[in-house]
Order: C-alpha cells, then structure tokens, then sequence
C-alpha cells in the first residue's frame, strides 16, 4: 500500500505543464525498467541499486514548473521554485531533489523504510546523485566520469 500512496502522492506533485510531467516520469522509469531488465543475470546491479534507479526515475522532474534551468532565471512564474537563494542560482535538480527527499522521508509515502537505517541512507545519497546529475550542464562531466569508470 506503501507504493501505491506513494505513486498517487507524486503524482499529484507534478505540475500539469506539457512535457516535464508525470507521463514522462512514467515514461522514464519505464525505459530505466527496460534498462535494468537489460542488466538481469550479471552482477552489475544490486537490487539496492534498481530501487534507487527506478525511484530517482519516478522523482526526476517532480515539481518540474515548464521551464529549463536557464529560462527559469529570467521568468517567474507561480508555480516556479525558487531561483535563487543569496544570489546563487539554484538548480532545478535541486528543486526536483528537495521534493523528492521530503516524500520520502514523510511515513506515509516512505517506501525506503523497510531497508535497513544504513540502506536507507545509501539508497537516498544515491537518488540525489542521480537526480542532481540529470543536470545538462554537467553533461560533459557525468559522461566523462562514466567512461572512465567503464574503461577501469
């Protein structure tokens, strides 16, 4: 039941705006579902890992007001998070983060609690990891972390 309150909380967390929308998180988890799937029989993912993947799938436009990080900077809107906090932009992955990190934490919508206190603590610095990541501005970054990682 966990789950299911959990789903329908997020979703209704979810601006309804035309495309950073909870279809497309569907969407995204979906294809990371096929991913996983893809990954089965090798040791490459722990179920830990799947459950973070597939939850920062569902969390990773979450609050997503329309807009792409820079054009949020030059327009307000009511449903915009905030852009600055002591005049330094703020991302909207850290936006999608916050959110994210505040359902899980709330009892009702806490799927992470039946891991352990330690798990619990990994699976979510594992979930901001991959949310801040999506960030296109670090791009070039991520990308050459992951190729030095596979070629290690």
């Amino acid at each position: 039941h966990t789950l299911l309150r959990f789903l329908i909380r997020l979703q209704a967390m979810y601006h309804r705006v035309p495309f950073h929308n909870f279809y497309l998180a569907a969407d995204t988890a979906h294809s990371m579902s096929l991913l996983v799937k893809a990954l089965e029989g090798t040791d490459v993912l722990t179920p830990l890992d799947k459950l973070v993947l597939l939850t920062a799938a569902v969390l990773s436009f979450v609050g997503h007001p329309g807009l792409n990080n820079s054009r949020q900077y030059t327009v307000s809107s009511a449903t915009a998070p905030p852009t600055a906090v002591c005049g330094v932009p703020l991302q909207l992955q850290l936006h999608h983060t916050a959110l994210g990190m505040q359902l899980l934490a709330n009892p009702n919508y806490g799927i992470l609690q039946s891991l352990s206190k330690s798990d619990q603590r990994n699976a979510k610095r594992d979930i901001c990891g991959c949310l801040l990541g999506t960030d296109m501005a670090l791009h070039k970054e991520v990308v050459s972390h992951g190729r030095a990682a596979l070629a290690s």
